[in-house]
């Protein structure tokens, strides 16, 4: 069941948003998951796109997962984001899909 976000929230989001908290640190500090946080985010108009850093973490479980023959549409659904920006994140790694998909 989803819960509602209130105005005081939405009003706190804005401003934690315009200081630069990051998702992660305004899930926390309202009590949402990172879903619904990104979700009220676009929804409510605070900002169109969402845009996440990728992390050395990140890169390595994205190389691991293509190495295990894991689709673009399985691995973008495994870590919330898009397959746009899996292939992009691949290109700008030098990882060639072409690749994998022959080894597979």
């Amino acid at each position: 069941m989803t819960r509602e976000w209130t105005t005081t929230e939405l009003s706190r989001l804005r401003e934690m948003m315009a200081a630069g908290m990051c998702r992660e640190q305004i899930m926390r500090e309202l009590g949402r998951t990172y879903q619904a946080v990104g979700s009220a985010i676009v929804r409510h108009g605070i900002a169109s796109r969402v845009q996440r850093a990728w992390t050395i973490g990140d890169d390595m479980d994205l190389i691991r997962a293509i190495n295990r023959g894991h689709s673009v549409a399985r691995v973008a659904a495994d870590v919330d984001r898009s397959e746009y920006a899996i292939r992009a994140r691949l290109a700008r790694l030098g990882v060639s899909l072409r690749e994998y998909q022959r080894a597979a």
